[in-house]
């Protein structure tokens, strides 16, 4: 017989008010203006999006859902800002690596 594999366990979400240490951002300033959406960037139209995200013990940002946005484009605009981008480790209490949510909101500037 063959072994089942075993599921990869995921590391515990804990949350931002219960950590040692939140994640921060890394400076996403140049992210933020190479995914402005064209068509509001052409029209001079500013606007921003907020996302939920998880952030893992390696800091890779993975599960992102799109909580508002204040016009098209711009939602998709800070998913694309955020899905590669590494940030610090949320640590627990102990010091451990965990993963939490956070809520973080892009603004897009006319420039």
């Amino acid at each position: 017989a063959v072994p089942l594999a075993r599921s990869r366990r995921l590391p515990p979400i804990v949350g931002v008010g219960d950590l040692s240490r939140p994640p921060s951002a890394p400076d996403l300033a140049n992210r933020l203006a190479r995914a402005y959406p064209d068509d509001a960037r052409k029209n001079g139209i500013a606007g921003k999006a907020v996302i939920r995200a998880r952030i893992m013990p390696d800091g890779h940002v993975r599960e992102m859902s799109m909580l508002s946005e204040s016009a098209g484009g711009f939602g998709a605009a800070c998913e694309l800002t955020l899905r590669d981008s590494i940030w610090t480790a949320p640590l627990d209490q102990q010091a451990h690596a965990v993963s939490t949510f956070i809520t973080y909101t892009c603004r897009f500037e006319v420039q």
